[in-house]
């Protein structure tokens, strides 16, 4: 009985139609949930990218600022006095 069952859906058209039609559905699931972790990567990437371009200008500004003052230090200190 389920042997004949079993060779019965393995030839019917409408069984066969909606083995596929499943399948297909499984894999435009998996390809919207895959889409969706792309862009959350992307967006995290972009997130990440940004701030690390932020912190270091932030650090630039600083070693620059730091750098002007021992500079007009040095500069100041190699001016000789003329008196």
């Amino acid at each position: 009985m389920y042997q004949s069952a079993k060779e019965r859906r393995a030839t019917d058209p409408r069984y066969l139609a909606m083995k596929e039609a499943a399948k297909v559905q499984r894999r435009a699931a998996y390809q919207k949930v895959k889409d969706r972790r792309k862009a959350a990567a992307a967006d995290e990437k972009t997130k990440r990218k940004a701030e690390h371009t932020v912190t270091c200008t932030r650090r630039r500004e600083e070693s620059d600022r730091k750098l002007m003052k021992l500079v007009t230090w040095v500069t100041k200190s190699s001016i000789p006095q003329n008196d």
